[in-house]
């Protein structure tokens, strides 16, 4: 099934039943690492229908479903800190939806409702391989999802627009505002490149997670 059909299946079906939504959480994605020059027309369109513009949608439909107290919990990543080599398409998108969240949120301080960009770093779930070439791959800062869920779920309560998991992840964003991007890309290029070297990009579906947004 396309994404389009999927998205507007969703929706439509929100519009039928028209739920008292508590919590919206948009946590599909899509990420690949690699060369700009290693990605399909394809990749690059889905990478960003689904990081980005599903988000939207989603929220755009579920909003006029919720009411005051509920949350929303859109996904980012701490990829969205600073310009990201080997993973620009991805970074970019998470800019997109941190952006967008936070604004979001602003526009519905006076509902009661919350909307909340969660950051993350490196999250151990399936959607990291683990090894390549026979050799482990790092990820520093890696954390389970759980305790990514549980930050989340407490500073969405807490009105939050952004949701930074890890001590790690806290001392990138920190980073992120006080040295020069330019310092920042150089040393991430040269370990995302390495990690890509690594990773096996054959099959682009591994990293694809589908819409996995929930209205709960």
């Amino acid at each position: 099934m396309g994404i389009e059909s999927e998205l507007q299946r969703f929706i439509s079906q929100i519009e039928e039943y028209k739920p008292d939504i508590r919590y919206l959480v948009n946590s599909a994605g899509v990420a690949k690492m690699a060369k700009y020059t290693d990605f399909t027309r394809e990749e690059l369109s889905r990478t960003i229908e689904i990081n980005a513009k599903a988000v939207v949608l989603l929220c755009q439909a579920c909003i006029p479903f919720l009411s005051k107290g509920s949350r929303i919990l859109n996904i980012s990543s701490a990829a969205s800190f600073q310009p990201n080599p080997y993973i620009n398409i991805y970074s970019a998108s998470k800019v997109f939806v941190k952006n967008y969240s936070r604004a979001l949120n602003y526009e519905l301080k006076q509902t009661g409702i919350t909307c909340t960009a969660v950051c993350p770093g490196w999250v151990d779930t399936d959607m990291l391989q683990k090894e390549g070439n026979g050799k482990k791959i790092a990820f520093p800062g890696l954390v389970p999802a759980e305790k990514v869920v549980t930050l989340a779920l407490k500073d969405a309560n807490r009105g939050k627009d952004i949701s930074v998991c890890s001590l790690f992840v806290k001392y990138e964003h920190l980073c992120s505002k006080i040295l020069p991007e330019k310092i920042i890309m150089k040393n991430m290029g040269k370990s995302r490149r390495e990690i890509s070297m690594r990773e096996n990009h054959e099959d682009f579906d591994r990293y694809d997670k589908s819409i996995q947004s929930k209205a709960l």
